[in-house]
């Protein structure tokens, strides 16, 4: 899928999301094929694989989409900061989960476009 359709895709599962929430979600799933399709051994409790996916879709985010990224590079750096601790707490689902802790800097004080305050 290209970008756009990984937008609609997840705009359509998660209709409570922002658009910089669901930007993020679309760099991050990427990246993640990304990581899959190089052929290199993935451990998902690897703090160090996290962290190189994270900047990854940060770099994704700010070369393609640079005024979404302007509302979340914050979120990243903190998010950056703690992956060890992130990875330990064994989040279900991994993406989603990051993409919800982004909101808490993206737009504590703005609504989202649905009206939701998630």
């Amino acid at each position: 899928m290209d970008k756009n359709q990984l937008f609609e895709k997840f705009s359509l599962i998660h209709p409570e999301w922002t658009e910089e929430q669901v930007w993020t979600r679309v760099a991050l799933d990427i990246q993640t094929d990304n990581a899959i399709e190089s052929g290199r051994d993935i451990d998902p409790n690897d703090a160090g694989f996290w962290r190189v996916l994270i900047t990854k879709a940060k770099e994704w985010l700010s070369a393609v989409l640079p005024k979404i990224y302007e509302k979340v590079k914050e979120g990243f750096s903190k998010l950056l900061d703690s992956i060890s601790q992130f990875i330990g707490d064994h989040v279900p689902d991994i993406l989603d989960a990051i993409v919800k802790i982004l909101l808490v800097v993206i737009a504590p004080n703005q609504p989202s476009q649905s009206g939701a305050s998630n």
